[in-house]
């Protein structure tokens, strides 16, 4: 029985252990890409190459400025324009417009948007970045190819209007570490897709612990107390986690 109570005690700990470094794994993994698609109004980007924090507009943007509509989206785009079929992506370009212009209610894209945007006090200026998932989307189809700050521009025509989205590819397994994020990044369900598996790991790696029968206590046996293999702090509970492989 002894040897029997020592090996319920190793897999009760080493449960729990699975647990916290899997539940851990999954808490701080980071989708290795995502594609920002923003809405483009080229009227009002001409018009703002002539806005200036310091107040010195430099020639070329005043060049810019000057040039006729078609030229300057020319200038901008180096011609990397996409036309897509509008009966096919119409319904698309719609609701990125909406999300992008930040009439989040009002799009089916409005959960896609940086919290940082949505958030008052970081206001955007501009139209902002709605995300997807490379796979969800035909990249290649409209010429935007893997590689971190790779972009091009898509455009469709509705209601007699060419209307435009650019897109960019942002590779986060060179660009950003686990553990810290750029600014306006994809909103967390899909920057971090698997946190919530990972808080559930870790839950049931602990109630594997405590449900389990565990070594009996005797004279002079030391153990561990399950409560404190559950400390306050994750340092604490990393730390804890080599004695609690060890059975007693």
């Amino acid at each position: 029985m002894p040897i029997a109570s020592s090996k319920n005690e190793l897999w009760r700990r080493l449960a729990l252990l699975a647990g916290i470094l899997i539940g851990l794994a999954l808490f701080f993994y980071v989708a290795p890409a995502m594609v920002s698609v923003t809405a483009i109004d080229w009227q009002q980007e001409q018009a703002d190459e002539l806005k200036s924090n310091s107040g010195i507009v430099t020639q070329e943007k005043k060049r810019l400025h000057a040039l006729p509509l078609d030229e300057y989206i020319q200038a901008k785009t180096g011609e990397k324009v996409q036309a897509v079929d509008g009966s096919r992506w119409g319904t698309f370009f719609e609701q990125v417009r909406l999300a992008s212009k930040w009439q989040y209610g009002e799009s089916s894209y409005g959960n896609r948007v940086s919290e940082e945007d949505k958030d008052d006090f970081w206001k955007p200026t501009g139209p902002v970045a709605v995300f997807f998932k490379p796979d969800e989307i035909p990249l290649q189809s409209w010429g935007l190819f893997p590689g971190d700050g790779e972009s091009t521009f898509i455009s469709t025509v509705q209601g007699g209007q060419t209307l435009y989205l650019e897109l960019q590819f942002h590779d986060y397994t060179t660009s950003v570490g686990a553990m810290s994020s750029p600014y306006r990044v994809a909103p967390g369900w899909l920057y971090h897709p698997y946190r919530t598996a990972g808080i559930i790991v870790m839950v049931v790696g602990l109630l594997i612990y405590i449900a389990c029968p565990g070594v009996k206590s005797s004279p002079g046996r030391w153990l561990i107390p399950a409560a404190a293999c559950w400390p306050g702090t994750w340092p604490q509970s990393l730390s804890c986690c080599p004695f609690t492989v060890c059975p007693s």
